[in-house]
């Protein structure tokens, strides 16, 4: 009988062992897949549209066009908004009042495309 139980116990403490083998094996590949995130993220990976958080559209009865405009690109340097991008985040995170009215002064420009950066002159007092 003392021979079968430490048959048994040896059974189960192998039971373990393998158990804790599982365990590890599957926490080592979570800690991988986290590293890989990690290290795509620094390389800028990411989507904006998931990495990019909302952006409070422009209102003309609560701030200036250049105070807003100079927090909209402190906003896009803190969330690394590669310069591509910028024109769609700034654009997604407007009313559709304002949206609108940058479509009419943009079709109105030949060619028919505006840059931001001339946008932002443009819409400035002077």
């Amino acid at each position: 009988m003392t021979e079968m139980g430490d048959f048994l116990k040896l059974i189960l403490q192998q039971q373990q062992q393998q158990m804790q083998l599982i365990m590890e094996q599957q926490q080592q590949q979570q800690m991988q897949a986290v590293i890989e995130t990690i290290s795509s993220t620094k390389q800028g990976v990411v989507s904006t549209t998931s990495a990019t958080p909302s952006y409070a559209p422009f209102d003309s009865t609560a701030v200036l066009w250049m105070d807003y405009w100079a927090r909209l690109c402190t906003f896009m340097g803190a969330n690394s908004v590669c310069e591509e991008k910028q024109a769609q985040v700034f654009l997604t995170n407007q009313s559709s009042t304002v949206y609108k009215l940058l479509a009419t002064l943009s079709a109105q420009q030949t060619p028919p495309r505006i840059s931001t950066s001339k946008l932002c002159k443009k819409l400035s007092p002077s």
